[in-house]
């Protein structure tokens, strides 16, 4: 579907459509029960009228929906939806009114509804700025995190951060790029992979006897010593995969809806904004 026409394209349409009735803007705005100069500047493009005006506009002039919108063609629609435009068509004017301001408490019922999945379906997490090396190690940097929407499944609820993979010595499991769930802990049981501090920096490999070793044969991990400074962070609880993450206008909305979470996020980091 196209995007909803800039404001003066809006105000053409309306324009256009009136001329073809033979109606004068004071006629127009009579019909509405509006001043003049509102229908001066719906015309002039300074704002839009509200939906019931905008229904009314289209059910008094034969203005086509699609046309005023900019949106497809009105033969798209289906022969439930020109059933109920042309119900409201003929409806009076204070019929209009009130199935206008129905249909508006619809859509903010709606919207509400849309906006509380969305929070149920989505959580915070913190997003390390330094990458866990799958080689020797990631030298740590002084970037602050940054916060992290994802959708919740089975598992991340338990985890308290995402990072990035860099390098190959865990494939095939993790390869370079890939995003891990990350739960803080040093308490990683053998068979489990770890997140660590090490003196090269940030790793991520497997426990195995009491060891750090690489899944990629042809790239070892070698023994560490107490001169190594090896500190386990946390357990890898698995993969961040494509679906976990919001969209586009996804995000825009959890960044209005979560912007308390967002806050606290930044304090806590003591991050500016």
């Amino acid at each position: 579907m196209k995007a909803m026409q800039n404001t003066s394209s809006f105000g053409a349409v309306i324009q256009k459509y009136r001329k073809l009735r033979g109606l004068s803007q004071p006629d127009l705005a009579s019909s509405l029960g509006v001043a003049r100069n509102t229908v001066t500047n719906w015309e002039t493009g300074k704002n839009k009228p509200d939906i019931d005006l905008m229904l009314r506009l289209c059910a008094m002039l034969a203005i086509p929906v699609s046309e005023l919108l900019g949106t497809e063609d009105a033969s798209a629609l289906t022969a439930a939806e020109r059933q109920l435009l042309g119900n409201f068509r003929q409806l009076s004017s204070a019929g209009q009114r009130i199935a206008a301001r129905l249909l508006s408490t619809l859509l903010d019922e709606e919207a509400q509804e849309r906006d509380r999945m969305l929070r149920a379906s989505y959580f915070l997490l913190e997003a390390h700025s330094t990458p866990v090396a799958a080689g020797p190690g990631c030298a740590f940097n002084d970037e602050p995190p940054a916060y992290f929407f994802v959708r919740k499944n089975g598992y991340n609820t338990r985890a308290d951060a995402v990072v990035r993979v860099s390098g190959e010595s865990m494939s095939p499991l993790y390869h370079d790029g890939d995003l891990l769930y990350l739960q803080y802990t040093d308490a990683v049981q053998d068979g489990e992979d770890a997140v660590c501090s090490t003196a090269d920096g940030a790793v991520v490999k497997r426990v195995q006897g009491h060891r750090l070793v690489s899944l990629n044969a042809s790239l070892p991990y070698g023994n560490k010593s107490e001169d190594d400074h090896v500190r386990v962070i946390g357990r890898v609880l698995g993969l961040v995969f494509p679906e976990d993450l919001p969209g586009s206008g996804e995000l825009k909305q959890l960044e209005t809806l979560m912007v308390d979470e967002i806050r606290a996020f930044k304090l806590s980091h003591g991050l500016n904004g």
